[in-house]
């Protein structure tokens, strides 16, 4: 907007009148905490609006596109890989952020075997929500994500790790969407019957004001979904990518190509009493027999897998104690609040002479650096031993038999890897 200043700009009066100047921010220093990302990326925003309502964020929404905006929805802005906040690119059009933690309502329903999450909700309130019914979410936490959202781990098919489970999915989302004619339309796919104005919608959904008699049934109740069918496919195409069409349906994979309102999202009968194998080896060709024994074998599929090299191991030990630290002992609910103090105290170290933009992350590095070691001795004793680790995560009643697979597998002459079963602090340090 050549030759206005941001406060002068009808956009962001549009913005105030909406949602009031204190849901604003304009300045490089308040937008800073939204508009630069945890690890990398960031740039400059015309404007970071925080709605406390779906009605507020429809409209603002509007005002976005009548003056053809750039609009990154955003959560809690603790992911790791950039995808959050404006990049390093050349924007041909002044970015506007939708931060949507003050909307963070959920509303369980179907004796709890479904959730609606909205817009600002995270995986940890969704796992807090549902702890009184012994049933739990997707997953808790990511890994490019701590302190995730439902939508952005939908919205992004999150859920590399979950080998029962796939990707996050789901086919009932409310959503807005720019049509061919330009204009801004509401699609309401959540399964729930709420009218036909945008801000009547919006307002009844928030509030929780819905017949339960007009809500579709859930689907099946089980630990898993059809993914374990897809996953088990040994063919010479990857089974597991991104983008796979399977799994891409409106808010699903949309990746910020929508604005999603809310999600309802299954959730899970709890797995009480998981076991985690730590398997290590010197021999990538040693893990993809595994995987492929266990995939071609009658067991049922383990509840998860994740694989880290030892680089990964070694960089995380030395930069992410005060990660770890945090997680363990707080929970990423408190996470996502350390995360924001982080970036703005680097906001504030940014402004000063001889400081750079990285000051306070260094300061909790070599805080957190004076205590002593975190880490199990028998993962560490792995780091030497192995290369690569993988972490298996199965039931409690695939313990035993999972072990005894493993000794068999191992007893080859043709693999030199071995593993052990994780102890509960080991399982949750892993």
């Amino acid at each position: 907007m050549p030759g206005k200043t941001r406060h002068q700009s009808p956009a962001v009066n549009a913005f105030i009148d909406i949602m009031g100047p204190r849901h604003v921010l304009t300045s490089a220093r308040a937008t800073a905490p939204y508009a630069k990302g945890n690890r990398f990326g960031g740039g400059n925003v015309l404007a970071v609006l925080r709605p406390g309502s779906l009605v507020d964020m429809w409209r603002a929404l509007q005002v976005c596109v009548d003056n053809d905006l750039i609009v990154i929805p955003q959560s809690a802005n603790t992911g790791l890989t950039g995808g959050s906040g404006p990049g390093a690119q050349d924007y041909d059009r002044p970015i506007v952020i939708i931060s949507t933690l003050r909307i963070n309502q959920i509303y369980l329903i179907n004796d709890a075997h479904e959730a609606i999450c909205l817009a600002g909700s995270t995986l940890y309130e969704l796992d807090e929500a549902l702890a009184p019914f012994h049933r739990e979410p997707h997953s808790v936490i990511g890994s490019s994500s701590i302190g995730a959202s439902v939508i952005g781990g939908i919205a992004n098919n999150s859920g590399g790790s979950q080998i029962r489970k796939g990707p996050a999915f789901t086919k009932h989302a409310i959503f807005a969407r720019v049509n061919e004619a330009g204009r801004l339309e509401l699609v309401n796919h959540l399964g729930v019957e709420l009218g036909d104005d945008p801000a009547h919608i919006l307002d009844k959904l928030q509030r929780g004001d819905w017949d339960p008699a007009k809500v579709t049934p859930a689907p099946e109740d089980t630990t898993e979904t059809e993914y374990g069918e897809q996953v088990r496919k040994i063919v010479d195409s990857p089974a597991r990518y991104n983008a796979n069409s399977d799994y891409l349906y409106e808010a699903s994979g949309s990746a910020g190509k929508l604005m999603v309102f809310a999600v309802r999202t299954r959730t899970f009968p709890k797995e009480e009493g998981a076991t985690t194998f730590y398997v290590g080896t010197n021999s990538p060709v040693e893990l993809e027999d595994l995987r492929r024994a266990i995939l071609t074998s009658d067991m049922p599929l383990p509840i998860s897998g994740e694989y880290m090299g030892r680089p990964s191991f070694d960089l995380a030990e030395k930069y992410g104690k005060d990660t770890f630290v945090s997680i363990k002992h707080a929970g990423s609910r408190e996470q996502i609040r350390l995360f924001a103090l982080k970036n703005w105290a680097n906001g504030v170290f940014a402004k000063l002479p001889f400081f750079g933009e990285t000051v306070a992350d260094t300061i909790a590095q070599n805080a957190f650096g004076l205590l002593p070691q975190q880490l199990p001795k028998r993962m560490l004793e792995y780091r030497d031993r192995f290369e690569h680790h993988l972490l298996l995560v199965v039931s409690a009643e695939e313990k035993n038999r999972m072990g005894a697979f493993l000794d068999d597998f191992f007893a080859e002459a043709a693999h030199q890897g071995d593993y052990f079963v994780c102890s509960a602090d080991e399982a949750q340090s892993a």
